[in-house]
């Protein structure tokens, strides 16, 4: 995949094909951008976030279906289909994400924090089964 400079933060070129710019590390206009293209039938907040998270749904099914084909089928996962599919489920998050003014940070933190206390010493099965952040035994 190529990425192509442009002198704005987004811009369509001829081909409608989506060119990234310099501002692409910005999460935070990534969402502006996402919420753009949110259809005018889900204005609502309820009905824009059951939309991208079935969205969310629908995008993990096609990446499992990848991992499907290449263990069953023998069919090498396709790094572009795979990206394009994690770009898909990105977009969903990141409206999910501006509903309820959730920032990158605020996620990754909260799982990081969630990690640390479920596996202390590194992945483990007894760890991962007795589940300490949860209060599982």
């Amino acid at each position: 995949m190529t990425i192509l400079p442009c002198n704005q933060c987004f811009m369509w070129n001829e081909h409608s094909s989506f060119l990234f710019g310099s501002y692409v590390s910005s999460f935070s206009k990534f969402q502006v951008f996402t919420k753009k293209l949110e259809s005018s039938k889900v204005h609502v907040k309820s009905l824009s976030s059951l939309h991208s998270a079935i969205g969310c749904a629908e995008e993990a099914g096609e990446i499992l279906g990848l991992f499907k084909k290449e263990t069953f089928y023998g069919k090498p996962i396709d790094k572009d289909e795979l990206i394009e599919e994690l770009g898909d489920l990105f977009h969903y998050m990141s409206r999910l994400m501006y509903n309820y003014e959730l920032s990158l940070t605020d996620i990754i933190q909260a799982n990081v924090n969630k990690l640390v206390i479920r596996f202390p010493n590194g992945y483990s099965d007894k760890d991962a089964i007795a589940r300490a952040d949860k209060g599982e035994k």
